[in-house]
């Protein structure tokens, strides 16, 4: 991204948007379709990803997936396109949407599955990418009359599995109404052939030419009365700018006459009046419209086309003489056989309102203005925001797709391909794409076994994206490698100041505090320049300088009247008053002064929006006062759900602030408003927060709009309205609404009213906002009776949503300084907690079965040690129990397992540390649950040996049992603690196997040494049992140095297992169907190799019972063998 942004002018060319989309870019190089059976799965999907960066840099919503059947609508000399559903992978619960399907019409072969770097399909890539980024363009991808692209995807239902865009799915096409006997008014054609001209307009105003105009590429959509017409197909196109070359030879019977004698005669063209080739198949497509033509009007392509066409006009029965008059004079232009003498632009001919110095205006795309940074991304240019309406819906509202600022949101599948790619080449990936790529690997907080050096990978993705010029990246690389103790090199180094400067002047403010400290002047003129160039505005309102300059500059010498103040000057309904308020600019000001009233004052855009409005988020002090005092309303806010003008308190000077919020809260502004939507922001935290001023203010670090907000009486204890739903052990399947939304995930509940201000303090471990926050509020809060406590919220703040339809997340402890630093903050905040009178033993109802616990307990159940460990300091009790009698102990779980805690060595390490801390406080290990579980039984079910080792070295029994008898449990019937630890084998997935089980093998030899061989040796039973014993499991994992010692020790070798409806069975029953299992037959993954030596393994355990005495059931009972089902 750039620092700044361009204006949202007409000055972002097609050439210079598909600069990095060109069929001739290196990375088609070497762009192959994968085939989803190869083995290298990093390989099979790096081709498609880089495709995927492709169409990233477009914005276009994917992948997406096709719901069968799929049906044939038509084909041309390009695409094959079909009706059909599609879902998206990043929320499939939105459901399915009926679309056309657009795949580009390869040449395949049945032999050789499709790859887009031969020669021979080169001409269908570069359509299909033409194609889209045409209907990417800014100017193009919202326009009414320009169909609208909804997602891409990957057939998967065809061998080749070529890609595919989905397109909005028209009622009919132009040339099927023609043909069809469907009544078509007078001003049914005047609103369809208006329409065509208007898109005709906008793709000749980028330097984009269609080149196939024809009534089958114009799209009709029926909207009750109003038919809407849209143009499609731009793969047959030019692009002005780079010389004209056209991609395709036009559509005979619809063709300009110049262009049938350039390829029948050899004619050369005029690049400079390309754009008359569709002005001309305009005038053909208009004829046919008015006189029902349903094939190409004769003598279409022929010089003699304009009598008979006029002739045709006015024999027409429901013509007026207005309009046969205006279509006489269109045609008349359109279709003179000169060229040049074709208008440019066609719309303006069909108003009657429009002078003929206006007609007549030419217009060159303004190529100069390319509006591609260094960093190849175009920047913000009017287009990409939520839709208008009469009603004035806001900006900031919910459906919206894309702004142009916006980094892409990644599907995870093509992460490790880029990834990958990256690793490969840096350069690869565009600065752009490198940083989302490095937001989605980090997403999940850091990994015990990270590499503690700036060359990690993910680091590397950080340096990259700085370095090219993202900006959110130079916000937040020092923050990074601060957090991971890496090392900065000399030339990152040297911009230590500079680049969070620098984010400050693009709207890092979460950060002012911190950049304030380093320098205040500078900071200072970073804010000013935010503000001048539009603040916030710049991002949600599509201001920018360049549009302040054009409506300063001139301005007339008279006063302006009331009806030329409301007159709107853009599409999104802005009066001059509202751009002059969007910057706080001197000269914009002052204009402003001069030209308010009071009787506009508080007139809305489409947007809902007031000067004032406009004024806060850009943090324009003068103006808002000056505003205020001529009679700005503060509480008119742009949609009923959204933020109030307090809520962007944030955004003005330091200095500004108190004054700002006392005047607009004296006019009439609630400092307890609610906003619930979600939006993008775009620097951290990425989303604005929601709930109140106060709310904002405190998640936005901005102490002084927090002081400002509660002297004048802001509710610090006042709940957001959205619940928090924490997750600890697992990452969530989508982002919940309610706990039924994700009925197979755990998480911990925040309050069903949501978050209160405090709350948000005590997450961030923010001290000194918490301590001011609660000297406002004399009273504990009452004990939350649906969720967790003000206490418990210290293990609530890792993570803050950043996308709203998908599941991506941020890690806010990067942004919190070194692991020092947040040690200090989190002891401070729990000492400011425990001086305001919170008890920390408090239990709280923090899961879904009402299941309550203390914030300990959810200490060590999130593997927060150092949390832990000051909460044991400050007095926490290890033995309080929640209401299913456990206690803090029993609450390691699945978070301490490889998966979390990295290599083996790392996992046990963890698990010793945690459990020996909570002994070391008095944690006590004879305690029993409600279903009779003691802390080793439940921490050897989580299969920690590490950790269950470190309690039978503190006295835990080593035969220990479950004392419920009416409790459903599967634990062996001798010895449940080493039964659940024989299956403990947690490896990485590229670690040897074999060695992995030996490794366990001699874990588990030595524990069974220590404490199961002296119990066996003293109770020697036998006979027979309900649940299999520990020898059944050790033979099962295939523990052959395990079985050796317990068989030593004289364990019975023959124990039979017998269950109600399944036969019964020894170790060696067990063994041997285990062996002849389907399951086991398979190789699961495994090399070959691998399978081989489990096999083997199995058989020497075989061997090892036998050489015991080890023998099946029916030896056992004298008969001969019978087949065993289970």
């Amino acid at each position: 991204m750039s620092s700044t942004l361009s204006s949202t002018g007409v000055g972002l060319s097609f050439a210079a948007y598909i600069s990095d989309i060109s069929a001739h870019h290196s990375k088609f190089r070497s762009l192959t379709l994968p085939n989803p059976e190869d083995e290298d799965s990093s390989c099979a999907q790096l081709p498609i990803a880089e495709l995927a960066v492709l169409i990233y840099k477009l914005w276009i919503r994917g992948p997406c997936f096709t719901v069968p059947p799929l049906t044939h609508i038509g084909s041309g000399a390009q695409f094959i396109v079909r009706e059909g559903s599609i879902g998206f992978f990043d929320n499939p619960a939105s459901g399915l949407r009926t679309v056309a399907l657009k795949t580009p019409k390869f040449i395949l072969d049945a032999k050789s599955r499709l790859n887009l770097s031969e020669s021979a399909v080169r001409r269908q890539v570069r359509d299909f990418l033409i194609e889209v980024a045409a209907l990417r363009h800014p100017k193009l991808r919202r326009h009414e009359n320009i169909v609208s692209v909804i997602g891409w995807g990957i057939d998967n239902n065809n061998w080749h599995r070529p890609p595919f865009i989905a397109l909005e799915l028209a009622d009919d096409d132009l040339e099927a109404i023609l043909s069809s006997k469907e009544a078509l008014s007078l001003q049914t054609k005047s609103n369809l052939i208006n329409d065509i001209a208007a898109a005709l307009d906008v793709i000749h105003e980028i330097g984009l030419i269609h080149g196939d105009l024809k009534p089958e590429n114009i799209l009709v959509f029926k909207r009750g009365a109003r038919w809407i017409a849209k143009l499609s197909d731009f793969g047959s196109g030019a692009d002005l700018s780079k010389g004209g070359e056209l991609a395709g030879r036009g559509t005979v019977g619809w063709r300009a006459p110049e262009l049938r004698r350039h390829y029948e005669e050899g004619e050369e063209l005029d690049p400079l009046l390309l754009d008359r080739l569709d002005a001309y198949s305009f005038g053909l497509v208009t004829l046919a419209l008015i006189c029902r033509f349903t094939t190409a009007p004769p003598s279409g392509e022929e010089e003699g086309v304009l009598d008979a066409a006029l002739t045709n006009i006015k024999n027409q029965e429901d013509i007026t003489p207005e309009y046969e008059q205006i279509y006489a004079k269109l045609l008349g232009l359109c279709l003179c056989s000169d060229a040049q003498y074709r208008p440019q632009w066609i719309l303006p001919l069909l108003s009657e309102e429009t002078n003929d110095e206006e007609k007549n205006i030419e217009f060159t795309p303004d190529l100069s203005q390319l509006a591609i940074h260094d960093n190849g991304v175009e920047t913000e240019d009017e287009d990409e925001v939520s839709s208008i309406s009469s009603s004035g819906s806001s900006v900031l509202s919910s459906d919206y797709e894309h702004w142009n600022w916006e980094l892409p949101d990644l599907e995870l599948e093509l992460v490790y391909p880029l990834m990958y790619a990256f690793l490969e080449d840096e350069g690869s990936l565009s600065p752009e794409t490198a940083f989302a790529v490095f937001l989605k690997w980090v997403e999940g907080g850091p990994g015990p076994t990270d590499d503690p050096t700036a060359s990690a990978p993910w680091a590397r993705l950080l340096h990259a994206a700085a370095v090219g010029g993202v900006q959110q990246a130079r916000a937040l690389i020092f923050r990074y490698y601060e957090f991971q103790g890496y090392e900065l090199n000399d030339d990152i180094k040297s911009k230590a100041v500079d680049w969070p400067l620098e984010s400050i002047s693009t709207g890092a403010l979460a950060f002012s505090n911190e950049v304030r400290k380093m320098d205040s002047l500078r900071f200072d003129a970073a804010l000013k320049q935010f503000q001048e160039s539009g603040g916030f505005n710049q991002y949600y309102s599509e201001m920018s300088p360049q549009v302040l300059q054009e409506h300063l500059n001139p301005l007339p010498s008279i006063p302006l009247s009331l009806e030329s103040l409301r007159e709107p000057l853009n599409r999104w309904g802005d009066r001059l008053p509202h751009i002059l308020a969007s910057f706080n600019h001197t000269e914009a000001i002052n204009t402003l002064k001069s030209i308010m009233t009071r009787e506009c004052i508080n007139m809305r855009n489409n947007l809902g929006e007031t000067p004032l409005y406009r004024a806060c988020e850009c943090g324009a002090f003068e103006t808002v006062i000056f505003l205020l005092e001529l009679g700005a309303n503060p509480s008119i806010r742009p949609h009923h759900k959204g933020p109030s003008c307090l809520h962007w308190l944030f955004v003005f000077h330091p200095d500004h602030i108190d004054p700002v919020a006392r005047r607009l809260i004296e006019k009439g502004a609630s400092t307890n408003i609610l906003t619930t939507q979600r939006v993008k922001m775009f620097h951290y935290p990425f989303m604005l927060p929601i709930g109140s001023p106060l709310h904002w203010a405190v998640r936005l670090g901005c102490v002084e709009a927090v002081r400002a907000l509660l002297s004048h009486g802001a509710d610090p204890l006042l709940r957001d309205g959205e619940r928090q739903f924490i997750f600890v052990s697992t990452e969530p399947d989508i982002r919940p609404e309610t706990p039924d939304d994700i009925p197979h995930q755990e998480f911990i509940l925040g309050p069903s009213a949501g978050s209160s201000a405090v709350d948000l303090a005590v997450q961030s471990w923010n001290a000194d906002m918490l301590e001011l926050l609660l000297e406002y509020r004399s009273d504990i809060p009452d004990t939350v009776t649906d969720g967790i406590g003000v206490p418990h919220h210290l293990i609530a703040g890792d993570f803050c949503w950043i996308s709203d339809h998908s599941t991506s997340r941020f890690y806010a402890p990067y942004v919190r300084g070194t692991p020092e630093t947040q040690a200090a903050m989190l002891k401070r905040t729990l000492q400011v907690l425990r001086q305001h009178g919170f008890e920390i033993d408090s239990l709280a109802p923090a899961w879904r079965s009402g299941r309550t616990s203390t914030v300990l307990m959810l200490a060590v159940y999130a593997g927060k040690i150092d949390l832990v460990e000051m909460l044991l300091e400050a007095g926490a009790d290890a033995n309080i129990i929640d209401s299913d009698g456990r206690s803090a102990l029993m609450y390691m779980g699945v978070r301490y397992g490889v998966e979390f805690s990295g290599e083996v060595s790392d996992q046990e390490a963890f698990q010793t540390r945690m459990t020996k801390l909570l002994l070391s406080y008095g944690a006590r290990t004879d305690i029993r649950d409600h279903q009779g579980y003691s802390p080793a039984l439940v921490l050897s079910a989580h299969y920690l040996c590490a950790a269950t080792r470190v309690l039978l070295e503190n006295g835990a029994p080593a035969d220990d049992a479950v004392t419920c008898s009416d409790t459903n449990h599967d634990d062996v019937a001798d010895f449940p603690i080493f039964g659940h630890l024989a299956w403990a084998l947690s490896t990485n997935a590229d670690e040897d196997v074999e060695n992995a089980v030996c490794a366990h093998d001699g874990e588990m030899t030595s524990m069974l040494r220590a404490y199961v061989v002296p119990l066996l040796r003293a109770t020697r039973d036998h006979g027979e049992f309900d649940r299999n014993t520990l020898l059944h499991e050790i033979a099962l994992c295939g523990l052959i140095e395990s079985a050796t010692v317990l068989l030593e020790a004289g364990a019975d070798v023959n124990p039979v297992t017998r269950k109600p409806g399944k036969l019964p069975r020894t170790p060696l029953d067990a063994l041997r169907n285990f062996i002849d299992s389907p399951a086991n037959k398979g190789s699961r993954g495994m090399s070959k190799a691998e399978a081989d030596k489990r096999d083997r393994r199995s058989e020497n355990m075989v061997g090892l019972l036998r050489r015991y005495g080890a023998k099946q059931v029916h030896e056992l009972e004298g008969r001969d063998s019978v087949g065993e089902s289970e």
